[in-house]
């Protein structure tokens, strides 16, 4: 999200330079080795780590934009970003000591790209009519301006911001091959709560006080939560109990929606209005598996699964008129993204020697509601 300064050097071109807002999905996936107790590194069992998160960070650079035909036109850009410092943190208790890392990484990113643009402009001046051969005689003629009626009917953009206030519902099962009767279920509902940011486009139309439109909308979350299962006492393991925890969060990363809009004005230049349709979502799933091997040593495996998941939202909102081509809005959306399954199966280190012989299928039903204030810009 960026502000733009630029002259025309030549007709129908501009070079400009630009700066603002940045913000980018970082991402951190590795594994984390060492030696077993006779300094054998091939008997020793690796463990995987991942760590995501959304940063903000600012943005510079410039371009070139110039007009190809019509309403089209065409850039190249360049620009240069910081999203600042992000860590990661790696542990492996599986080996000969436990070995635990955190790498801190200072990210930057250079881009070059192109782009085709189309300009919206409905106004846009017609030709003017041929003048008469016969000469007219000049009237000056001077009139009060007459200030334009708003009308809600156009193409739109914008951005919102908020807070969501999700919940996930995880059912829990073990299971271990390698007992008998090793089996045990459980369940846990816990919230997945956290501020978003996001942008938004649509088109109304506007019929007498009726207006229908339809929106579509992307957000960056920062929704998470870390909870734990637990299989208790000897149930699925003799050694003692064994569970799985998030202990790298379950997130919603980022969701989408496009909807229908209905709504009937309830002021001058307000409308309330009702709507619902297609939602989808980026949902991570990481944590670490509690447990024993063969031998009854303490030991744990590392899992992650990253799933975009579709569903349905519903909700409402009001939104006004404020000056000139700009309204604001407030808005309230149900979100269900439907149930995401992550299975954790046995492993074995590079000998073909289990380390962790539970399997574990984690299904969790995650929903979500949104309160958020939005500002958009009518093109008209």
């Amino acid at each position: 999200m960026r502000g733009r300064l630029g002259a025309e050097i030549v007709p129908g071109a501009v070079p400009y330079v630009t700066g603002g807002l940045a913000v980018g999905g970082i991402a951190h996936y590795g594994t984390i080795s060492g030696t077993d107790s006779t300094g054998n590194p091939l008997a020793a069992p690796s463990n995987n780590y991942a760590s995501r998160s959304a940063k903000t960070g600012w943005a510079a650079g410039g371009g070139i934009e110039a007009r190809l035909f019509g309403n089209v036109t065409g850039k190249v850009e360049y620009l240069h970003m910081d999203f600042g410092s992000d860590s990661a943190i790696a542990v492996n208790h599986q080996i000969i000591a436990p070995v635990a890392a955190i790498l801190s990484s200072h990210l930057r990113d250079d881009i070059i790209r192109i782009g085709v643009d189309y300009k919206f402009d409905p106004n846009a001046a017609a030709a003017a009519p041929a003048k008469s051969p016969v000469p007219e005689r000049r009237l000056t003629v001077v009139k009060t301006p007459v200030a334009p009626v708003w009308t809600w009917t156009g193409y739109y953009l914008g951005m919102n911001a908020g807070y969501s206030f999700g919940r996930a519902s995880t059912d829990a099962f073990f299971n271990d091959s390698a007992i008998s009767g090793a089996t045990y279920a459980t369940t846990a509902s816990y919230d997945l709560r956290g501020a978003l940011l996001g942008v938004e486009t649509g088109y109304n139309f506007q019929q007498g006080i009726w207006l229908l439109g339809i929106e579509g909308d992307i957000a960056l979350s920062g929704q998470r939560a870390n909870p734990a299962f637990v299989c208790p006492g000897t149930i699925c393991n003799p050694a003692g109990p064994v569970g799985v925890t998030f202990d790298q969060n379950q997130k919603v990363e980022w969701f989408g929606t496009l909807r229908a809009r209905l709504g009937a004005a309830v002021a001058a230049d307000a409308f309330a209005y009702v709507t619902g349709g297609a939602a989808v979502a980026g949902l991570f799933t990481g944590g670490t598996v509690f447990a024993y091997d063969q031998f009854g040593n303490q030991t744990n495996d590392f899992f992650s699964n990253v799933v975009v998941n579709g569903g349905w939202t519903i909700g409402g909102g009001v939104e006004a008129h404020l000056c000139g081509n700009w309204t604001g809005k407030i808005e309230y959306l149900y979100l269900d993204f439907d149930t995401v399954t992550t299975n954790k199966a046995p492993t074995v280190n590079s000998l073909n020697q289990p380390v962790v012989t539970m399997t574990t299928m984690l299904n969790s039903h995650v929903i979500d509601q949104v309160v958020r204030a939005g500002i958009n810009y009518k093109f008209d």
